[in-house]
């Protein structure tokens, strides 16, 4: 199995998490993709998706990722 896609994914979601770009982070989730927040709140699909995490972002500065695959 070639797991370098999902890494580069990842890789990629954690990016856009720490550029704090919410259309960036969004357009990685296909229409019935969700996320979980840390809260245990949900966000589904792209476009909730982008809203809330601008919400996010605006309201302050979040912590970065750092990532290691083994």
């Amino acid at each position: 199995m070639d797991n370098a896609p999902i890494e580069k994914l990842h890789g990629t979601l954690l990016t856009c998490w720490n550029k704090q770009d919410a259309r960036g982070m969004a357009s990685l989730f296909t229409d019935n993709g969700n996320v979980t927040g840390f809260d245990g709140s949900q966000m589904n699909g792209p476009s909730e998706i982008e809203t809330q995490l601008k919400q996010i972002f605006a309201s302050h500065k979040t912590a970065a990722y750092v990532w290691k695959v083994r």
